[in-house]
């Protein structure tokens, strides 16, 4: 019996996701493709792994099996690369980052752009993912890295590395009545709604959107991503409370005013969590370290001349759009 390492890992993917077009779409081959490696691999095992309706993919007793086996072998493979990387000089092989909107503005562009200029063979890919998926992902042995704003350590396993805090700030945009009032009231909250963001606000749940100093406020839309949310309060919509160091740039620009009156009473945690000991990780712990206290020194967050994150990928912040390797090279 034969089986190919890369048939596991269709099946991996085309399993974790129950879907064989985002299991084709992680593997970067056609859908006809991944159902025939999996026919193949079916074929040498002997046994029925999928089932495949017009709805859904489920697995079978035997696919349970096989994707068990699978994790093991991955991550196998995953712990002998980290091994080979740390006895070699270059750096190489995938490394996996899962990272919130904010941090792939600015600051983890700068640092991945210092480490890729002297490891050209270390293949960043970047997703943008919440911190709940995040530790998910973690445990599982698919992402390397995790960077979060509030992350709070849930896992005995993960090592957590506190970068920076960044003051909470309640802010308006020039349209907004506010804009010009120097304090706010607590009346204020009531009559004016917030926008808040899935990622910085809503992953602590429904009831306890906003920091405890805005209990009294009220939410007025949603949104999935953080520019879109500048972007409201900018246009004067909605009141917004985000990390300082996100909105540096529109505060000294005065396209939003931070409004006072009111304590947030709550700072932004810049975090880093990770399960590796993969020199890769440890390099781009150190090299973010480094970028993150440069924009906290400039009056300006966005340094002139930045440029787009290489290999990113950037899908939404679910289970059905995660890292597109599970472990290994």
């Amino acid at each position: 019996m034969q089986v190919e390492l890369n048939e596991l890992r269709y099946f991996y993917n085309v399993a974790t996701t129950r879907s064989f077009a985002e299991g084709a779409r992680r593997s970067h081959i056609s859908g006809p493709a991944i159902s025939k490696a999996i026919k193949k691999l079916e074929d040498t095992l002997g046994v029925k792994l999928l089932q495949r309706t017009t709805r859904r993919v489920t697995i079978t007793a035997s696919g349970e099996l096989v994707l068990d086996y699978c994790r093991r072998v991955l991550n196998s493979l995953s712990e002998l690369e980290s091994e080979l990387e740390s006895r070699g000089r270059a750096l190489q092989g995938d490394l996996r980052i899962g990272a919130m909107e904010a941090f792939t503005a600015y600051m983890l562009p700068r640092a991945i752009s210092k480490i890729v200029a002297a490891h050209p063979r270390l293949i960043p890919r970047v997703y943008r993912v919440g911190p709940r998926e995040q530790e998910h992902l973690l445990a599982e042995g698919r992402l390397d890295i995790g960077l979060c704003f509030g992350l709070e350590q849930r896992s005995e396993s993960s090592s957590r590395h506190m970068l920076a805090r960044s003051p909470a700030l309640l802010v308006c945009g020039r349209g907004h009545p506010l804009f010009e009032k120097r304090t706010i009231t607590v009346e204020d909250l009531e009559e004016f709604p917030f926008v808040a963001t899935h990622e910085l606000h809503d992953e602590r749940g429904p009831t306890d959107t906003l920091p405890p100093g805005l209990a009294d406020a009220r939410i007025g839309a949603t949104a999935d991503t953080l520019q879109l949310a500048l972007q409201l309060v900018m246009d004067g919509a909605f009141l917004g409370c985000f990390p300082e160091i996100a909105v540096r740039c529109q505060l000294n620009h005065d396209e939003l005013h931070a409004v006072e009156g009111i304590d947030p009473q709550h700072a932004f945690e810049m975090t880093a969590v990770t399960q590796s000991s993969r020199a890769s990780v440890a390099l781009l712990l150190d090299t973010l370290e480094e970028a993150v206290a440069e924009v906290l020194a400039r009056d300006c967050a966005v340094p002139t001349g930045t440029v787009a994150t290489p290999t990113v990928n950037a899908p939404r912040a679910s289970s059905a759009n995660s890292p597109q390797e599970p472990a290994g090279p």
